[in-house]
């Protein structure tokens, strides 16, 4: 989900697998009816309502941000929208440029070969009793399904104001809100954690061809953050 805050100035950049959900609901009670709160499936929806915080609002992106391509799709009667996983370059081009240049902007990393096992499990959720050899599941798996790199970066370059790292996500969301004015608390939302049982490390779980290929797939952001394969 992508969220746009007017009053505490701050954009969140969702990526895949990184606590987005439940850091979005935390975020979302922070909004008010003027702000952008993209939508998440029915399941992630009735939890946010559970928690009581805003559904998704305002999701058309103002005709007057519009590029060419967006027009044409108008011309055919489609309006662009914000949506669940909005890169941050498409953000960038549908808010002013004073709100690129004065709100927060901020998403959050976290290890590939973590991210991968989470994305495994979330992907065969409804066959959890016969998962797929993992090789199989990589090898058929994009690379922008596999990589958030594109999420939070322009041209090779990243975008946003600051990508928190996952391995350090509470003490990290607790000094931007502090920045912000707000509280990022997640500690009692656990959205999607029921979707992966297996908690061994990644390291006891990937075999060698499933190492590779992520490795492939996402290596800018593993040089980039400098994210190492650990046996231990």
């Amino acid at each position: 989900m992508t969220i746009i805050c007017h009053q505490h100035k701050f954009i969140f950049i969702k990526t895949r697998k990184t606590a987005g959900t439940s850091i979005e609901t935390a975020l979302a009670r922070y909004c008010s009816d003027d702000d952008v709160i993209t939508a998440l499936s029915d399941d992630d929806e009735a939890a946010r309502a559970e928690a009581g915080v805003r559904s998704a609002q305002n999701l058309h992106v103002p005709i007057r941000r519009y590029g060419l391509g967006e027009l044409r799709n108008l011309a055919r009667g489609e309006r662009t929208r914000f949506y669940n996983h909005t890169p941050a370059s498409d953000v960038k081009r549908f808010v002013s440029r004073s709100n690129w240049r004065d709100y927060y902007v901020f998403c959050v990393e976290r290890n590939p070969f973590d991210r991968a096992i989470s994305q495994y499990h979330w992907k065969n959720r409804k066959n959890a009793d016969s998962l797929p050899p993992m090789p199989e599941f990589f090898r058929n798996l994009s690379m922008l399904s596999m990589s958030n790199w594109s999420l939070y970066t322009s041209e090779n370059k990243i975008v946003v104001d600051e990508v928190v790292k996952y391995e350090s996500l509470d003490s990290d969301l607790k000094r931007v809100g502090k920045q912000l004015g707000i509280d990022i608390d997640i500690s009692n939302i656990h959205a999607k954690a029921w979707t992966r049982n297996d908690r061994r490390n990644y390291w006891e779980v990937l075999d060698q061809e499933s190492r590779s290929i992520i490795e492939d797939r996402c290596a800018k952001e593993i040089s980039h953050f400098g994210y190492e394969w650990r046996s231990n």
